[in-house]
């Protein structure tokens, strides 16, 4: 019986109560990867993005590592009391083809053209970002694990698009925008200005 084979143990739950724990904790886990946004549907899109004024800092690492470059920037422009639109990333590397210790990214801040004239001379790396068509993905922003998930379902649909739209095409590095006050982070694969997305020096 049960309490033979040590199911019931010192703790004197039975399997009938095991078994509603286990099932009391899959259903929580099915609710909060529903409320993660785990079954959203991916929609892709092609639109239009830019020109855009931006601050930013270079990194060369692992990319999980990208946090601290905002957090940085994000004080030195406090600081110096320049008020900044959305963060974004730009991926340059293919981790899977490119050794985790090289990876080249950057992070930064959009800024309005009058908050990118207040930017003390010499004193942070900018990029002009010109007009450029991008595949893109929205997927909803809830908190911080939204980061790591986000990227493990998106970026898997935007390849799969690519493969079966002969006009599509996946040549450089990608971009993400984390617009975080709007519930929403952008996944995007640029589809013209390669050398832009290709290279951190490039504009």
């Amino acid at each position: 019986n049960a309490e033979y084979m040590g199911i019931r143990g010192s703790n004197g739950c039975d399997p009938k109560t095991m078994w509603w724990l286990v099932g009391l904790c899959c259903v929580s886990v099915l609710l909060f990867l529903w409320y993660m946004g785990y079954w959203s549907k991916l929609k892709c899109n092609v639109h239009t993005a830019g020109p855009l004024l931006t601050v930013c800092e270079e990194m060369r690492g692992p990319y999980m590592h990208i946090g601290k470059k905002f957090v940085s920037l994000q004080n030195k422009l406090v600081e110096d009391g320049i008020t900044f639109g959305n963060a974004f990333g730009i991926f340059y590397d293919n981790p899977a083809t490119v050794a985790s210790a090289d990876l080249r990214s950057i992070a930064g801040y959009m800024l309005t053209p009058e908050e990118f004239r207040k930017l003390p001379t010499g004193k942070y790396l900018t990029k002009n970002i010109p007009f450029t068509k991008m595949l893109s993905i929205e997927f909803p922003y809830r908190n911080m694990l939204s980061f790591i998930l986000a990227p493990f379902l998106v970026y898997p649909r935007l390849k799969m698009e690519i493969t079966r739209n002969p006009r599509l095409v996946h040549r450089s590095g990608s971009m993400e925008v984390y617009m975080v006050e709007r519930g929403k982070l952008m996944y995007c694969i640029p589809q013209e200005n390669f050398d832009v997305f290709s290279d951190p020096k490039s504009e």
